[in-house]
């Protein structure tokens, strides 16, 4: 049985999670903005259109 903890298994782990993200942010008219630096870690900034009261 292959080990899910590798490197390239994460990352596709990772990669699956943020496309769903994507999908569900671009569903309620949003953006999403996604910057990563080795080292450093990982920013995710989502912006979504407020609904008028």
């Amino acid at each position: 049985m292959p080990s899910t903890s590798s490197a390239a298994g994460s990352g596709l782990i990772g990669l699956i999670g943020l496309i769903g993200l994507r999908d569900r942010v671009q569903a309620l008219g949003g953006s999403i903005e996604v910057n990563s630096s080795a080292g450093e870690g990982t920013a995710i900034l989502v912006e979504l259109p407020l609904q008028p009261d």
